[in-house]
């Protein structure tokens, strides 16, 4: 195998009937089958389009999916349609730490030649750091439903990842609660993304446009810890005024329904931003233009169109992490500075989500208001978030003294 070529080439050139699933070890039989399924990516298609509904639930799902399959051909030689529950076992700790074959440095785009199923910062020393907890048990509960849909409509005999999940959910769940939440910008590195946004160009109908998008999609971010498919799929009715003030009515994490408090900063931030749309300072309860509408290249917001798309929305954030890096190599130097640049070169919408937890745990606020804004089920996820404890802990340690 050319191990120069595109990581996508060398998977293509492993499929063969002995790693597509068509002779798959745990295939049903085929003429029992509720519905017409000749492989494992004709399977997973109709998985992905039969049963995910939300755009962001199917991205992650696809994700999780794609790197399964890779690895199954690509290290085992099997399909998914072969794998026992030691396989599983073996999966669990490859995705925890991937070589860095496997591991590109940033998101690129599928038809570069950097691109790699998995998006992993390095440490100190140079290695991957590990996947948490919770991200893992995220993956292994998408495969495990894409397994368990498989065996409903006949494609597979029985779900092997089914058999050792439910004693690894348990540990999982318990390790999750413990690990503290890294992946999100301080407040100097928030700063900083706002100076630079702040130093956008401003001349033409154009740059105005852009400017103000990137102004209030960080705000959105930070001010309502938003994720990227609710802010892309979000219509300017989701807004309302009750009786106790403005909340933003979203569709999150699975399929669930909640109310977030819009804060005064954003509320401004949203009247300010529907100014530049030339629209009424605050939004209608029927009102269905999406809130960040798309700009044609004539400085025209597409207000009666779909909205921006989550792969646009990543793209003005790599934008602006780009140049933020640029502006502290320029005007900082020093640990704290690396510090900072390491973590834009990985940092994402969800860390945006992140610090937008963090910044509210540290601002005071109760944290039942946390949790609710949050929409976290379990207030031990929220305690994830509360670094103050810790921060107390290491200044008290520094009593703890040896002298020789």
């Amino acid at each position: 195998m050319n191990h120069n070529a595109h990581f996508i080439d060398r998977f293509e050139a492993c499929l063969n009937p002995n790693t597509d699933g068509t002779n798959g070890r745990f295939r049903g039989d085929k003429t029992k089958m509720l519905t017409q399924i000749d492989d494992d990516r004709a399977a997973i298609n109709i998985f992905l389009e039969q049963t995910v509904k939300n755009p962001g639930t199917k991205r992650m799902y696809a994700r999780e999916i794609e790197r399964l399959q890779m690895w199954a051909v690509m290290v085992k030689a099997k399909s998914i349609a072969d794998l026992e529950m030691s396989h599983f076992d073996e999966y669990i700790k490859f995705i925890k730490t991937p070589p860095k074959g496997w591991v590109a440095d940033k998101r690129y785009p599928k038809s570069s030649e950097n691109w790699r199923p998995f998006v992993r910062e390095l440490n100190e020393h140079g290695r991957i750091f590990e996947l948490s907890e919770n991200a893992l048990f995220n993956a292994i509960s998408a495969i495990n439903t894409m397994m368990d849909w498989l065996v409903s409509c006949g494609y597979l005999t029985g779900n092997t990842l089914g058999l050792i999940r439910k004693n690894m959910k348990k540990a999982i769940r318990m390790d999750s609660h413990e690990d503290k939440v890294e992946r999100f910008l301080d407040d100097e590195t928030v700063e900083d993304v706002k100076h630079v946004i702040m130093s956008m160009p401003s001349e033409t109908d154009l740059e105005i446009l852009n400017y103000e998008r990137a102004r209030f999609i960080f705000t959105m971010f930070i001010m309502l810890g938003s994720r990227i498919s609710e802010l892309a799929n979000s219509q300017m009715r989701d807004f309302s005024k009750e009786p106790a003030g403005w909340f933003w009515k979203v569709t999150g994490k699975g399929n669930k329904s909640a109310k977030v408090v819009v804060p005064e900063d954003m509320l401004i931030a949203l009247s300010r931003w529907r100014k530049v749309l030339k629209l009424s300072p605050y939004p209608l309860r029927t009102e269905i233009t999406p809130v960040i509408p798309m700009i044609n290249r004539h400085a025209q917001a597409q207000l009666n169109r779909a909205g921006i798309t989550p792969r646009r929305i990543n793209q003005i954030l790599s934008e602006i992490f780009e140049s933020t890096i640029k502006h502290i190599q320029k005007t900082q130097s020093g640990h704290k500075a690396e510090e900072k640049i390491t973590f834009l070169q990985n940092a994402s919408a969800h860390w945006l989500r992140h610090t937008s937890i963090t910044q509210k745990t540290n601002s005071g606020m109760a944290h039942h208001a946390v949790q609710m804004d949050a929409r976290h089920s379990d207030p031990r996820t929220t305690q994830r978030y509360i670094h103050d404890q810790e921060k107390e802990r290491v200044e008290e340690a520094k009593k703890h003294k040896m002298t020789w």
